[in-house]
């Protein structure tokens, strides 16, 4: 098969692990069904106890093959991905290998903190590269810099998406609130400083937004994982509807932060939101841990906005009564879906974003409160 050519119709999707939800809906989506695989796990102790290996039952010679994963256990599954890929393109005899990941893991260890210590974000892309992988599509990196890790990668971003699901509801919340629309009242909230250049661009992609930032001032507890101690905000959001973007939210301390110093500076209303929702609980001092659940519950956040990256946490925000008063879920898979399309057809997914209606590359799953 010559280098350059592709064809729409010759291509494979397969899931990146057993009963993966994400992977599935972007099979449907894409009208091509998932390519069966089996997914064993040796018993036992020792040399062979919890060793796993796959089997790809459909024939792979010459095809592009996309491997769709949203993660739940980064490093079990992160091997299976790496068998995943050596099967596809050493045994299988595929023309071209994709990973499709929109939270690429090990994305916060980006960069050496202290000496001796490993920079993981590059050692996960060198491993993906060494077992046969072409190219990466993935969503909102922790840093940009990640890109240079690959060869070839496609970094598509949630703020066009996030952006126009709240210029869609502006007014209608202005309405509620009992502002004018037409009137500034939209201000988008750094969480740290290192979220201000991601802030001005969701802010950049808002309509309703007219250059009015804030920046909510917090000091890490390097003796606490996932603990930050808010220091005040920066800005004036006297009266006014505060975004507050970020790309991962792992306990939300560093989110629930940032809101409750723009809701004590006279923020009238405060939506964060988020690409990658994990919601792990956090110490609650008395030697017990409370959940996100309760933290979200408690927090000053008047709303949620996360995508479905993270199936594992939408599932659980639905069936919380709590989460579903104040988390909203927008899907990602027409995104996905499209960049692969693209990927197919030797089209630039810079050209997605520019010729497309943005609302047609997500939908929403669900509205806090509904």
């Amino acid at each position: 098969m010559p280098a350059n050519m592709k064809r729409s119709d010759d291509f494979t999707v397969l899931p990146g692990r057993k009963d993966d939800p994400l992977a599935r809906e972007v099979s449907e989506y894409l009208r091509k069904e998932l390519a069966p695989v089996d997914f064993i796990r040796f018993r036992g102790k020792g040399m062979l106890g919890g060793e796993t290996l796959q089997l790809i039952r459909e024939n792979l010679r010459g095809k592009f093959v996309y491997i769709v994963w949203s993660i739940l256990n980064t490093n079990d599954e992160l091997i299976q991905i790496l068998q995943l890929i050596s099967t596809v393109k050493r045994t299988g005899k595929a023309f071209h290998a994709v990973l499709v990941t929109p939270e690429y893991p090990y994305a916060r260890q980006d960069k050496s903190h202290a000496r001796r210590e490993c920079i993981s974000a590059r050692l996960v892309g060198d491993l993906l590269e060494v077992a046969g992988l072409d190219h990466i599509i993935t969503m909102t990196l922790h840093s940009e810099q990640i890109e240079g890790f690959f060869r070839s990668v496609d970094h598509l971003k949630d703020v066009p998406l996030m952006a126009s699901y709240l210029s869609t509801r502006y007014n209608a919340l202005c309405r509620k609130l009992g502002l004018k629309p037409g009137e500034d009242n939209l201000v988008v909230m750094s969480p740290d400083e290192g979220g201000v250049r991601h802030a001005e661009e969701f802010g950049r992609n808002c309509h309703p937004w007219t250059g009015q930032m804030a920046f909510a001032m917090q000091q890490r507890d390097r003796s606490a994982q996932h603990k930050k101690r808010i220091i005040g905000a920066v800005g004036d959001v006297q009266g006014k509807i505060v975004a507050i973007p970020d790309d991962i939210l792992a306990s939300g301390s560093t989110l629930f932060n940032a809101a409750r110093a723009a809701k004590e500076a006279g923020a009238l209303h405060v939506i964060g939101f988020c690409a990658h929702a994990l919601g792990f609980g956090s110490p609650a001092g008395d030697g017990h841990v409370k959940s996100f659940g309760d933290s979200l519950s408690e927090s000053q956040l008047d709303e949620l906005v996360v995508t479905d990256s993270r199936p594992d946490f939408v599932e659980e925000a639905l069936a919380n009564p709590k989460m579903r008063q104040k988390v909203s879920v927008i899907s990602v898979v027409p995104y996905l879906a499209e960049a692969i399309r693209r990927d197919m057809r030797g089209e630039t997914i810079r050209e997605m974003i520019r010729s497309s209606n943005i609302k047609d590359l997500y939908y929403e799953k669900h509205r806090a409160g509904a």
